[in-house]
Order: C-alpha cells, then structure tokens, then sequence
C-alpha cells in the first residue's frame, strides 16, 4: 500500500469501503473494511458490511463470523441481526436463522425487518402466498434500504418461478433438492 493509504483512519477506510460497495466494487470494499478493522476492531457496522461482503461472494463462514462479531458488539443494530439470520438462512440452517431473528420479536409487528423476516420463515414453511404478502408490505415500508427492498424483490421473482414450476404437491421433491427458501436469496 502507499503512503497515502498508510496515512487514511479507520472511519475513512470506512467511507471509501461505502463507497466502493455502491460501485459493487467487492475487492476494494473488503480490503477497506479490512483495513477499518485492523485499525478499529470495535466497529460493529464495519463487521456488518464486511460479512455482507463475505456473504455476496459466497464465503458463508467469514460472512457469519463477521456478522456475529457485528451483533456481539451492538445488539442494537438490527441490521446486522437480520442479515445474521438471512446468511444461516440461506445456509440452510433455519433454527439458527429463527433464533437470529429473535430480536426482531419485541419489535412493531409493522417493523420492515420484522416483515422480511416472517415472510422469509412463512417461505421456509412453504407458505408462499403470506411470505409474498409479507415481503411486499415490508418493502413498502422500508423507505431506507432500497438495496434490500432489491433482494426481497429477488426472492419474489424466484418464489413466482418456483410456484409455477412446481410439481403437484402429492408429488414429494427431489432427493437433494435444495429448499426454496434457501435458493430464493442465493446472488444472481
């Protein structure tokens, strides 16, 4: 690394990661966070961003690592509570995606993350008509995140594609066949 980079603090490794994550500039955001933690391993926020990161490249046990240190260090920050439970989910580990999720059950009933979260656990039930019901009144109350608002209308594309091809439900699924719920949120 230069000199430049030598002389940057941990909050502007931070901002450059934001704004490398902005351009889907994966390498760059990572090694910034990277760089943020080396020098500030208190930032629950960059814990967050890093195991998102880890996550869209599909390295799941770095991005859960990541995003248990998040909320170990700010139980308050529910992002990071929901992308925790969304990455087991997507794991294929529900119980741990549920108990994750728990600290979304104090909160309004009318809460975004509450909403995607039980219409991601309606869709591991099978339950596809409330999980869509669910995730279209939590993307139209989540005026904030419109980068998530993008990924749950990615699962609703998927849950539409699966509906229509599914086979009759007397028909059991395939051996192996990899759960709706968890193919839903997998990166295009």
């Amino acid at each position: 690394m230069t000199d430049f980079y030598n002389n940057l603090t941990a909050q502007e490794f931070k901002h450059l990661a934001l704004a490398a994550i902005g351009r889907s500039d994966l390498h760059t955001s990572i090694s910034c966070l990277k760089h943020a933690l080396a020098q500030d391993g208190s930032d629950a926020e960059c814990h967050l961003l890093l195991g998102a990161q880890y996550a869209q490249i599909g390295m799941a046990d770095a991005g859960l690592a990541a995003l248990r240190r998040a909320v170990e260090l700010n139980p308050g920050l529910e992002m990071a509570h929901f992308q925790l439970g969304l990455l087991y989910l997507t794991q294929g580990q529900v119980a741990e995606a549920a108990l994750a999720w728990q600290a979304f059950d104090a909160s309004d009933s009318l809460h975004p993350l509450r909403l995607f979260r039980d219409g991601m656990l309606c869709l591991v039930r099978d339950e596809f008509d409330d999980a869509k019901r669910l995730l279209l009144e939590g993307m139209a109350r989540n005026v904030v995140n419109q980068s998530l608002n993008r990924d749950m209308e990615n699962v609703l594309r998927r849950i539409e594609a699966a509906q229509a091809e599914l086979a009759p439900p007397e028909a059991p699924a395939a051996a192996g066949e990899q759960h709706l719920a968890v193919s839903a949120y997998q990166p295009e």
